[in-house]
């Protein structure tokens, strides 16, 4: 499984767990916001996708928080010390972690203190760069030559490469990166930082491209045929546009619009320094703020609303209203205390059992135990695959009998029956059969799960084709005189599409949740909405493969079957929902036992 990786956020600079961080004019600490009128009429706030909880959330991405957090502060504290350049007093601020007061504070109390715990200098407004010097000799890597050279105020010379790839390893600790020198205390401003790992990526890229450069020259003396057939595709440059005002379209606009604010442009939030650093500041509050798990995904989402007790132990819980299923700012839905998808209907303690009992080894011990005999003279496991029950073992040429493990000499003429009962060996057939038994129910529920686990990534497919097709007919429009439809009129295809994979994914994750359950009359009712749920679920996805597969009017089968696409998505959702009930209902009333 991909998303059942765990992840650390472990970070130690220092800091008490319990020290509170000013955020603005309120006061944070390690746990979300205290709920209150004001706080529900925040617009920015979601609630959670887990409907039966009370969890209200908040959808974020770095560029929101270096804004928030670092820019504006300094923006602040620009007003008030007007003489310092917002690199240098971003370096002040993450020197007092953050906080305004403590900057003017220290400012006007102790400045040259204050200064020599920043690394500035009493220069203002310093410009430093990467120049190009004649015959330098780096004293870090020992190249001698013209090379490019970097250098603060300091006068400690380094060549460029040494020094970035300095910045880059240091970079990822978030904190204030020095100089070079071992006894220097100067500080890089972040400006710095980014123009070293600009040098970086040129290198890098400079590197690649003569590397490409010469595997193309040997690939043209190795090939003897011309290559004029290939075709020149550069004419779908001009649909780029609309190809990603497409894409748009099937993005949840209202998280991807409000919340991702990295704008690409400005270079002061996607500076790496104010990244990394967002990134430790963001790790030190776990339980306000989570990562989002899916892979290259950087955002994360903050727990505003915590409907909780301090006494809730999602270890033990089977509280579904105690599952804060929250979204990231790219519409990644995920569980912020155990960090795998959304899992709903399972408690987190159950999906971590059902995750842990996937990837070990304890069904392949079960169908060793099965399906093998030990030797009895050699103990060498010997796996039965004939029909006859004469064994012979292959190490140690013992022969005897497959049911009864003894002598096959004493059989006589019982060749292919052991009529002999023993009572040691009735017990071991029972025990052997309720091991077949759990392995068998195992498989059963496993299989399920993976294959929808399979069709999940079926369905993501055939919605790229769909997705391609309506990208085709809306550059078609572009150049058409005659508009017959805009973005607003295949809107349902978005939510559909979301209704599919998240039905999908809770079907998924019910039979990991119905192996758990022992049977009885409530859990048939679960099995049987279970079944409304497939049936639903495969409804729709059959429709879409059904559009796809006409592929001579897709455009055309999309319109043709809009009702029934919205008929079924909403289905699918409503489905969905009730069974996340059933589930809750049943769990609360304590009427369904689980296996241990």
């Amino acid at each position: 499984m991909d998303s059942d990786s765990d992840i650390s956020f472990d970070y130690d600079d220092g800091i008490d767990d319990d020290v509170y961080f000013s955020e603005g004019e309120v006061l944070i600490s390690d746990t979300p916001y205290d709920h209150d009128e004001k706080t529900y009429q925040d617009e920015s706030l979601i609630h959670s996708p887990n409907q039966l909880s009370g969890f209200w959330f908040r959808p974020l991405g770095l560029g929101w928080y270096i804004h928030e957090h670092f820019v504006s502060r300094a923006n602040q504290l620009q007003s008030i010390l007007p003489n310092f350049t917002i690199d240098e007093l971003l370096v002040m601020l993450q020197y007092k972690k953050w906080l305004v007061d403590e900057v003017t504070g220290d400012y006007y109390v102790n400045w040259p203190k204050l200064r020599e715990g920043c690394g500035l200098t009493d220069t203002r407004g310093e410009d430093h760069s990467i120049v190009s010097v004649l015959d330098f000799m780096c004293f870090i890597c020992c190249e001698s030559g013209n090379m490019p050279v970097f250098l603060l105020s300091c006068n400690h010379q380094y060549c460029a490469d040494c020094y970035s790839q300095y910045v880059n390893c240091s970079i990822a600790q978030g904190g204030i990166i020095r100089c070079m020198h071992l006894d220097c205390n100067l500080s890089l401003l972040p400006k710095d930082i980014e123009m070293l790992m600009s040098h970086k990526a040129e290198v890098g890229k400079k590197l690649e491209a003569e590397q490409k450069r010469k595997e193309e020259e040997e690939q043209e003396q190795e090939e003897e045929e011309d290559n004029s057939d290939f075709e020149d595709n550069s004419d779908f440059d001009d649909d780029t546009d609309t190809e990603e005002e497409y894409d748009r379209q099937f993005e949840n606009v209202d998280l991807s619009q409000r919340f991702l604010v990295l704008d690409k442009e400005d270079k002061i939030l996607t500076n790496k320094a104010l990244i990394n650093a967002a990134r430790v500041r963001i790790d030190m509050l776990p339980s306000r703020y989570r990562w989002c798990p899916a892979p290259d995904c950087s955002s994360f989402a903050e727990l505003v609303v915590n409907a909780r007790t301090s006494s809730y132990d999602r270890t033990t819980s089977c509280d579904l209203l105690c599952i804060p299923i929250v979204t990231c700012a790219s519409s990644h839905e995920f569980c912020f205390d155990c960090l795998y998808e959304n899992h709903l209907p399972c408690p987190c303690w159950l999906v971590t059992a059902w995750v842990k009992k996937c990837k070990d080894d304890s069904e392949t011990a079960n169908w060793i135990d099965v399906n093998t005999q030990a030797c009895v003279k050699c103990f060498t496991l010997i796996e039965k695959n004939g029909g006859c029950n004469h064994m012979t073992c292959s190490k140690c040429k013992y022969e005897f009998c497959w049911i009864c493990l003894g002598d096959w000499a004493e059989h006589n003429s019982s060749y292919y029956k052991c009529n002999r009962y023993v009572k040691q060996d009735e017990d071991a057939k029972k025990k052997r059969s309720e091991k077949e038994d759990s392995l068998n129910r195992y498989l059963h529920f496993y299989k399920r799960f993976t294959v929808h686990q399979t069709s999940m990534k079926g369905d993501q497919q055939t919605l790229n084709s769909v997705h391609r097709y309506m990208l085709m007919y809306m550059k078609q429009q572009k150049f058409s005189s005659k508009k017959m439809a805009s973005w607003n009129d295949i809107q349902f295809l978005s939510d559909a599409i979301r209704s599919l994979t998240s039905g999908r994914k809770t079907l998924m994750w019910t039979y990991a949740f119905a192996f758990y359950l022992k049977k009885s009359n409530l859990s048939e009712i679960f099995e049987r909405m279970q079944d409304y749920l497939n049936l639903t679920v495969e409804e729709l996805s059959g429709l879409f493969e059904k559009i796809v597969r006409k592929i001579g009017d897709a455009v055309g089968n999309i319109a043709k079957y809009k009702k029934d696409i919205v008929n079924l998505a909403a289905l699918v959702s409503r489905r969905k929902q009730l069974l996340i009930e059933c589930a809750h209902s049943e769990l609360q009333l304590g009427c369904l036992q689980f296996f241990n």
